[in-house]
């Protein structure tokens, strides 16, 4: 694996369904719009193909972390927290998340209804509560596919189809306009197989300033597809479907993904504007060298065993990475995804 050391930028359920429940109020609906800027030049044909909205289409569920710049999680609003955590002395981070995605041809964009519920004490059978709704719509032309296999122009040593990132394509404000500009992620990967087969992704949404280009805030899902898009005609239950993961502590990078023995795609490596989130994820805004541009990256490390309490199920440790690139000027460069692996330790 090859490594550069960057400084910070001061740039100017699978098999398994949950059941459905009904919905009891919904607080708050927005609906956002990411404006075209263009088809980028170095988007990968393919985000149109069947197999593209396939892969990205679905209903998700799992759990969202909000962060600050500085990568600790954001506690959820006392008014929304069951009284009996607050006396347990439990502070609650994850928020139960639901998002119905379509790739839509048609209209040349991903749609995506995210959906956040109100937390219970234990696994209320009623209903889910909504407690907000946001509707986002991002055009094709900002979105870059991974691609569909080993072989295709620009891409990673393997990482997953339905896998994808978005943004600009460029960073400059417009019409004088200091507008905010947000770069997502999403990197899939599939655990088990067969009938125990699960598709997993990873989503992380960075907000950036549009004056000095820092990171201001960091969104992450950690999702499972359950069931064919439905515009979130059914929900979620209330026991929240996969593991909470924001309670979990920020893994140390020098004994994961900066580690030894990792092997496969070439890989810049953390600058040292990185922050660690949590269960080995992290977000990074990096310059290049010379002058050479900035990058706005994920990654996700992905253990051999899906919890700490449990054996064992993959033969290998995985580092799934995800960038976008921009020249000194703000023009979008490229995006690249990148697969690592080392064997697990024995």
């Amino acid at each position: 694996m090859a490594t550069t050391s960057l400084t910070a930028a001061p740039f100017a359920r699978a098999s398994v369904r949950a059941p459905r429940r009904s919905s009891r109020s919904a607080s708050t609906t927005t609906t956002t719009t990411t404006r075209a800027s263009g088809e980028n030049s170095a988007t990968i044909a393919g985000k149109n193909s069947p197999a593209f909205v396939d892969a990205v289409s679905g209903e998700w569920e799992g759990h969202s972390v909000y962060f600050d710049a500085a990568g600790t999680p954001i506690a959820l609003p006392r008014n929304v927290v069951p009284p009996a955590f607050a006396e347990w002395g439990v502070e609650l981070v994850d928020w139960q998340s639901q998002c119905a995605m379509r790739a839509d041809d048609d209209a040349k964009e991903i749609y995506a209804r995210e959906l956040r519920f109100l937390p219970t004490v234990g696994c209320e059978a009623d209903a889910s509560t909504v407690e907000s709704a946001i509707e986002r719509r991002v055009a094709f032309d900002d979105v870059t596919p991974a691609p569909p296999g080993d072989d295709a122009p620009g891409g990673g040593n393997g990482v997953e189809f339905g896998s994808y990132s978005a943004g600009p394509g460029s960073l400059a404000a417009r019409d004088g306009e200091e507008t905010t500009i947000v770069m997502e992620h999403a990197l899939a990967f599939t655990t088990g197989s067969g009938e125990d087969a699960k598709r997993t992704r990873l989503r992380l949404r960075q907000t950036i300033s549009p004056v000095d280009g820092a990171i201001e805030s960091i969104v992450g899902w950690k999702e499972y597809w359950y069931e064919p898009f439905n515009d979130a005609a059914s929900l979620c239950s209330s026991c929240g479907g996969p593991n909470k993961w924001g309670e979990t502590l920020a893994t140390d990078p020098a004994a994961t993904v900066s580690g030894p023995g990792w092997r496969g795609d070439d890989w810049r490596g953390l600058s040292d504007a990185a922050v660690m989130l949590r269960e080995g994820v992290w977000s990074d805004r990096a310059v290049l060298p010379d002058g050479g541009g900035v990058v706005y990256q994920i990654g996700w490390h992905i253990p051999d065993r899906d919890a700490v309490y449990l054996p064992p199920c993959r033969e290998v440790e995985t580092h799934l990475v995800s960038e976008r690139e921009y020249d000194g000027d703000g023009n979008f460069v490229g995006a690249k995804f990148m697969k690592l692996t080392r064997p697990a330790p024995k």
